[in-house]
């Protein structure tokens, strides 16, 4: 099997679909040998062999469809048996996603050379869509393959249709045919919009941020990457979302994540409702991802593929190229998930007024150390500060906390944990304190995240 960068058309995909509505008559007694059931099976002899099923799902003729994790020859993959809404089997389908092209040849190769011992030699293949069908009887089985991009995917159908319709298929080699295979070989950049037969797909924004919203910081090699995009269905018919999108970084697909809170504006892609024919979606899609990447990929499922690189980040990543040793003292600013936090000004105090009735004092041997920010968001959404949340707080490398002073102003201004929570409209800003209380003899405080650290020194009050 030719291995090669050149996208196939991936009409694979919908040749698999549209095999759904054959039906299974005169199935034979063969089985595929990547496969523990043939085409004259039933749901129960499905359960026999594979074990009861944790993800049944269901197929345009109402039918279910069992999915189980099936290596082959110790290669992973999962394997898909589909059933009509009268309970008879429909296809047999095996997926493998290769993460490395070695991985994919080999595996390519062997499925090549065990298809042809069991069938024959092939009856049809088309390099160029990268598909090759075997003839069995009144059925087919048919092997898909897509290496595009370093991002590898093997197929194999078995169906009730005949090699012959299927190899029809491919024959086609039209100017539609040759125009959509250039538009998916193509590696589109944010802002730019890939069309095809079935939809337009544009890059609005990107971002890398070690942390999102009120959600828990990514662990310390890892950040949340984002890409909110607009998606036109321009076919005539619902375009299928499930698994639409893949993020691959580096060579490695990562697993997308659910925020359930806005990225840009707008909200997150539902992947299990189908775009209907002629409707746009504005939308993002977000992952965990290393902190070292070099590009990431966003590929849909018939291979499509946009690329960035850190050059392409947005208001939200860190553009300053700060980290967790950077230093930030008194005056300076951080930017921080969008937010631009500036430690304005520190005053050491051992008094704090509450009212006229009322007052602060620190415990003996202790001062106040009184730390004024001014925060202002730079995205073009609002953002919530979750101040509780934001910093380690370290006095001379040891453990402590902030505090604030409950229901009280310090020189006109709000703790920022009485503001905790509050959202700040694009362009605004909101001011507020905190407070941290020091021992005598101390020397240095430090406000650690993993964009950096404001440390303040003794040495700045004298």
């Amino acid at each position: 099997m030719k291995t090669r960068k050149l996208l196939a058309l991936i009409m694979t995909i919908a040749l698999a679909l549209s095999l759904f509505a054959c039906g299974a008559s005169e199935a034979g007694k063969d089985t595929p040998p990547f496969s523990k059931v043939s085409l004259d099976c039933s749901e129960d002899d499905v359960v026999k062999a594979y074990g009861e099923c944790s993800n049944i799902s269901t197929n345009d003729q109402g039918g279910n469809v069992y999915t189980y994790l099936s290596d082959y020859k110790g290669k992973d993959g999962a394997i898909y048996i589909s059933f009509g809404a009268d309970g008879k089997p429909i296809s047999i389908q095996w997926i493998s996603l290769p993460k490395t092209s070695d991985e994919y040849t080999e595996l390519c190769n062997t499925l090549t050379s065990d298809l042809n011992k069991q069938y024959g030699d092939a009856y049809f293949t088309n390099e160029t869509a990268e598909v090759t069908v075997w003839k069995d009887d009144s059925k087919a089985v048919t092997l898909f393959t897509i290496n595009s991009n370093d991002s590898y995917t093997v197929s194999v159908n078995y169906a009730a249709k005949s090699a012959e319709e299927i190899a029809e298929a491919f024959k086609t080699d039209d100017a539609n045919a040759a125009a959509e295979l250039e538009a998916k070989s193509k590696v589109y950049r944010k802002g730019e919009t890939a069309e095809t037969a079935n939809y337009k797909l544009t890059i609005d924004t990107v971002d890398a941020t070690p942390e999102f919203e009120a959600y828990t910081p990514s662990d310390s090699s890892q950040e949340y990457f984002f890409v909110s995009f607009e998606l036109e269905n321009t076919s005539d018919e619902a375009l299928a979302t499930r698994s639409f999108l893949s993020i691959v970084v580096d060579g490695e697909r990562a697993s997308t994540r659910s925020t359930y809170e806005k990225y840009n504006g707008v909200d997150e892609f539902d992947e299990y409702s189908d775009l209907q024919a002629g409707r746009k979606t504005v939308a993002y899609i977000s992952a965990t991802i290393p902190v070292d990447w070099k590009e990431v990929q966003l590929i849909t499922s018939d291979g499509v593929t946009f690329a960035f690189d850190h050059n392409d980040l947005d208001a939200m990543s860190r553009k300053n190229g700060s980290n967790e040793s950077t230093i930030y003292y008194i005056g300076d600013t951080m930017y921080r998930n969008g937010l631009a936090i500036t430690l304005s000004s520190a005053k050491l105090t051992d008094y704090v007024s509450y009212s006229a009735y009322s007052y602060f004092e620190p415990d003996p041997g202790e001062h106040f150390l009184i730390l004024f920010f001014d925060i202002t968001n730079t995205l073009n959404q609002p953002q919530k500060i979750k101040w509780l949340y934001n910093y380690d707080t370290y006095i001379d490398d040891y453990a402590d906390s902030l505090t604030y002073f409950i229901g009280t102003e310090i020189d006109g201004v709000d703790s920022l944990y009485a503001q905790d929570g509050t959202a700040i409209p694009s362009g605004k800003s909101m001011s507020g304190y905190m407070v941290v209380k020091v021992p005598d003899g101390w020397n240095k405080v430090e406000l650690q995240s993993r964009q950096g650290t404001f440390e303040i020194n003794s040495s700045d009050f004298q």
